[in-house]
């Protein structure tokens, strides 16, 4: 925000985007000193020329390629400069795209980054975006090494998550597999222009999501009282599954009494409609009881009435089920919430 602002940040953006257009006329005209001969002059004048060399690194690479890496290794050396390094750095995470090549050149200021406790808020969330993007597209590994050998960034990231700094990190993973979801059940409620996630990205979501689970207990070591937020945004990972089996179940009866956690219950509770195969309802009963265990969610109550009467239909076959749809009601009635009353009665010989 700082650079967008100055006369010197203003001044740099422009002379950019000049230089862009340029560069596309003259093609292989173009100078091949560009970054030593024009850019360079902005770096001593204040830190917006480092911050928008951040954010611009993809147009500075197509317009100088030798000065681009020359840069970007700099600022990798141990000892570079730790302010210069963090203004590049806050200004690339600022980037609204990963490419495959600079993800591969900035490894080393990656693994800085991780290492750093300096960066915070937006900068620290998109750092971890990226670092997720690296293990769902660019080859990075559940495990401590990739298939390359080089050490995964991402495994690197999961186990340094038990520092204070660093702790929120675990949480921003969920969030992001989250919002690359589409967050939304109903195709037409979403954006026409939403690419759908690929079955190798849902592949890889649901195996960090059963990591999580058979490592649960490390997990909780790390986290300490963080671990219930966790979980929290763990759950609403559901909108990836297909189905509810028992492997699954057990990962949402551990998620379900935290999902009001951070206010998230009409998420969860909305995800768990999507499931109408008798072998998923089968198991929701027992799912949404946990919910009620920690919390009372009223929100959506059709969506709510919907799963009860799935409950129903199938515990005409399997009276244990018909028994969780009747504890369902019967704890929101002791609770003074009403809205099931009819359709516990309706069920009732």
């Amino acid at each position: 925000t700082y650079a967008l602002n100055t006369t010197l940040g203003r001044t740099i953006m422009a002379y950019v985007s000049f230089s862009l257009r340029v560069a596309r006329v003259k093609k292989e005209e173009r100078s091949k000193n560009w970054g030593r001969d024009k850019f360079e002059r902005f770096l001593p004048l204040g830190i917006d020329g480092l911050i928008w060399f951040g954010r611009y690194l993809p147009q500075m690479k197509y317009l100088d390629n030798d000065y681009t890496v020359e840069k970007i290794n700099y600022f990798a050396m141990a000892d570079a400069p730790e302010f210069e390094w963090r203004m590049f750095m806050e200004g690339y995470l600022t980037g609204a795209q990963v490419y495959k090549e600079l993800y591969v050149l900035m490894r080393p200021n990656y693994e800085k980054a991780l290492a750093s406790t300096i960066f915070n808020g937006r900068a620290d969330e998109r750092l971890v975006e990226h670092i997720c993007i690296g293990y769902l597209q660019l080859g990075e590994s559940l495990n401590t090494n990739n298939e390359d050998g080089q050490p995964s960034l991402f495994w690197k990231m999961l186990d340094e998550a038990n520092a204070d700094d660093k702790r929120s990190r675990l949480e921003d993973v969920a969030g992001f597999f989250w919002a690359i979801s589409g967050r939304k059940l109903k195709k037409e409620e979403k954006d026409e222009q939403e690419e759908e996630p690929s079955e190798e990205t849902k592949n890889k979501v649901i195996a960090f999501w059963e990591w999580t689970f058979r490592e649960r207990e490390p997990v909780k070591a790390k986290l300490g009282e963080s671990y219930g937020s966790f979980l929290s945004r763990m759950a609403e990972l559901t909108i990836w599954l297909d189905n509810i089996n028992e492997e699954k179940d057990a990962w949402l009866l551990l998620s379900a009494p935290y999902i009001e956690i951070q206010h998230r219950s009409a998420f969860f509770i909305e995800y768990l409609t999507k499931f109408d195969d008798e072998e998923s309802i089968k198991r929701i009963g027992k799912i949404f009881l946990k919910v009620l265990e920690t919390t009372t969610p009223t929100f959506r109550q059709e969506e709510i009435q919907l799963i009860v009467e799935r409950l129903y239909k199938v515990g005409e076959k399997y009276p244990v089920i018909k028994a969780d749809a009747d504890n369902i009601c019967n704890t929101y009635g002791r609770r003074g919430v009403h809205f099931l009353k009819d359709l516990f009665y309706k069920n009732q010989k």
